[in-house]
């Protein structure tokens, strides 16, 4: 059946059938995305639209309905699959993908695929099957590549990134729409992937988060002495190395300060100490400053809660999801003026923007805020009333909602001579 008969016996009235695709899921999330699509499910199922969500399993494959979102977890298939090309972990998870909507579309058959374009996860779909396929544009491998060196060819990770990008291009080429969530990533993505978009089926709209605090949002005072956070992997695009250097001016201002830096920190060749690890051992601030690791959701809540202050240094965000659950807390995120997070933030009035890669900048607007409590109160206010209004994630789903509507009625009436 192809696309034109299938559209003419489709009534949209009573909502969409969507499959979105991640590998990761609730609760075992992967990143920013993953916890996006863990949020924007059971809204978009409230919404009144049949919503199945295909991730990866980690165990046994399974079925179930969880907060009326069928969740299919997917053992990866048998390599070589529809993505041949690609690595193995990549390949399976695209096959498996399309394996089980075409299993379950005897007497299932989705309007529409949805999925983050990192790792191709949608590709398997776009090349066995007639379902559209709107991937969310964020940052790109091409990106990730020139901040991790994988750009140059003899980084070992060369042909594999290179092979990624040329896969990038071709889902975003024939997506039926391509949900950018920043401007900012468009221009990205332009002058990275020359000819891959094409402007009339790229749609911006923020993505959001599920309000995790609710209503009282006063209820937690932060630590006094005040803590300064840093969520993220600890790695150049991050901006650890700028957060850590300006640890010593923050430090040297306010000597009770206490900063907290959550996230993995990346392995280096063996027998070496990695960059955070020899930075402590020269530095000796072991009182001042704490590295945790990796947290989970509840950690991470609590960290959030104790914090006056949130540092997103990064050299390049699409988006930006810390500044954002900064805001749901109502604390203050000093961040660099890069990318999707100059789109997030109002500096001066809902959190602060600093140059990207200025030490200085950074420690003097964190500076400038511990010295002034009541004001750092009134921006994580203003920054906690942004967020319940635009980035909560009931709107976000909204506009996901009206994207994805309208990109069915577009192609339905396209193929048909329907009119929208």
């Amino acid at each position: 059946m192809c696309i034109r008969d299938r559209y003419r016996t489709d009534d949209l009235r009573g909502g969409l059938r969507i499959v979105l695709v991640s590998s990761g899921y609730t609760p075992h999330l992967t990143g920013g995305i993953s916890r996006f699509i863990s949020d924007v499910a059971p809204e978009l199922a409230r919404l009144g639209h049949d919503v199945r969500v295909f991730t990866r399993a980690h165990g046994e494959a399974t079925v179930d309905l969880e907060d009326d979102v069928w969740v299919h977890r997917l053992q990866l298939s048998p390599t070589p699959g529809r993505v041949p090309e690609a690595a193995p972990p990549v390949d399976g998870f695209a096959t498996a993908v399309a394996d089980e909507l075409r299993r379950i579309s005897v007497w299932w058959r989705a309007d529409v695929a949805y999925g983050s374009l990192w790792d191709v996860e949608l590709l398997g779909i776009l090349r066995d099957s007639d379902t559209p396929v709107v991937p969310m544009l964020a940052t790109p491998a091409a990106e990730v590549a020139v901040h991790e060196g994988w750009n140059e060819p003899s980084s070992p990770t060369y042909d594999q990134i290179q092979q990624l990008i040329a896969l990038e291009r071709e889902v975003v080429s024939s997506a039926a729409t391509v949900h950018a969530i920043s401007e900012s990533i468009v221009d990205t993505f332009e002058e990275l992937y020359p000819g891959a978009l094409d402007p009339s089926r790229v749609v911006t709209a923020h993505i959001g988060r599920r309000d995790d605090v609710g209503s009282d949002d006063t209820a937690d005072q932060p630590d006094d002495p005040p803590m300064v956070l840093f969520v993220g992997r600890l790695e150049p695009r991050k901006g650890i190395d700028v957060l850590l250097a300006a640890v010593p001016e923050i430090v040297a201002s306010h000597p009770d300060a206490r900063i907290v830096i959550a996230g993995a920190d990346r392995a280096t060749s063996s027998g070496q100490l990695s960059a955070t690890a020899q930075w402590r051992r020269d530095h000796g601030l072991d009182q001042q400053v704490a590295f945790v690791g990796a947290v989970d959701d509840d950690e991470l809540t609590k960290l959030m809660r104790r914090s006056s202050i949130v540092l997103m240094p990064s050299r390049y965000e699409s988006f930006g999801l810390v500044v954002v659950e900064a805001m749901m807390h109502a604390r203050v995120a000093v961040a660099s003026d890069v990318g999707g997070i100059r789109e997030l933030i109002e500096s001066g009035r809902t959190g602060l923007l600093v140059p990207v890669g200025d030490a200085h900048a950074l420690a003097d607007a964190v500076n400038s805020l511990l010295a002034d409590p009541p004001r750092m109160q009134a921006m994580g206010f203003d920054g906690r009333r942004h967020f319940q209004t635009n980035l909560a994630v009931p709107a976000a789903a909204r506009r996901l909602d009206d994207l994805l509507t309208a990109t069915v009625r577009r192609l339905r009436g396209a193929d048909t001579g329907v009119g929208r």
